[in-house]
């Protein structure tokens, strides 16, 4: 403890967004935590924010009331419908899609086969969609090429 042996930093590249009129912000689960910060840089530059976080009961949800500081509209989703709407992220996303919502930007972090059903879908309605590739990279060395 009297000294440090290595230090690795900054890491990683910022997010560049565009330009962006209304976006999606999804998190699922712990990935709210990421999502978190995301949406709250999104709505500071005046984008109007739409975010989804979903877990698996009410037990497990987290970061509700400051997400919904940094968003223009909140959704929350429970699996088993203990809180809220029932269901998943991606399903709260294509209905607000089929209602009419236009994004420029979707941002989804958490589980890798939330973030792979909501990337096929914003595909197929042609929107830039950002995603975490944090639970399969090793963070700190370099892989990504950040």
């Amino acid at each position: 403890g009297e000294y440090i042996l290595d230090f690795v930093g900054p890491l990683g590249k910022a997010s560049h967004f565009g330009e962006v009129k209304k976006a999606a912000v999804i998190g699922g689960g712990l990935g709210t935590a990421i999502a978190y910060p995301q949406a709250k840089k999104l709505h500071s530059l005046g984008v109007s924010v739409d975010t989804i976080i979903g877990f698996r009961n009410k037990d497990l949800v987290i970061l509700e009331e400051e997400m919904r500081k940094v968003s223009d509209r909140l959704f929350v989703a429970t699996d088993d419908g203990s809180y809220r709407i029932r269901g998943f992220v991606s399903d709260v996303l294509k209905k607000l899609i089929e209602e009419g919502n236009r994004y420029d930007l979707v941002v989804a972090i958490g589980p890798l086969v939330m973030m792979k059903v909501v990337s096929n879908l914003t595909k197929e309605h042609g929107i830039k969609t950002i995603v975490s590739m944090n639970p399969i990279m090793i963070d700190g060395t370099g892989m990504c090429g950040g």
